[in-house]
């Protein structure tokens, strides 16, 4: 039922037109914890694909954050 409940957020983020085609929205956003008064903090990575008039983006920074989160756990484990 979490996923139903708005959560706070605020962020920013730039785009780069790598070619007429190709681009990436790069930034981070604050998101709010859901029950508390504290943020995390996420990145933005979004590459994009302009067919046209039309621009698809696949967000994948909150992917690339579980990833490298877990990597760091599993590295301060072995510690």
């Amino acid at each position: 039922m979490v996923g139903y409940y708005g959560a706070s957020t605020f962020g920013g983020y730039m785009s780069y037109q790598l070619n007429q085609t190709f681009g990436v929205d790069i930034g981070a956003q604050a998101v709010q914890q859901f029950g508390t008064n504290k943020y995390q903090l996420d990145p933005i990575v979004t590459p994009t694909v302009k067919l046209g008039k039309v621009k698809i983006g696949l967000p994948v920074g909150q992917i690339l954050h579980g990833i490298i989160r877990s990597k760091a756990e599993q590295c301060n484990m072995r510690k």
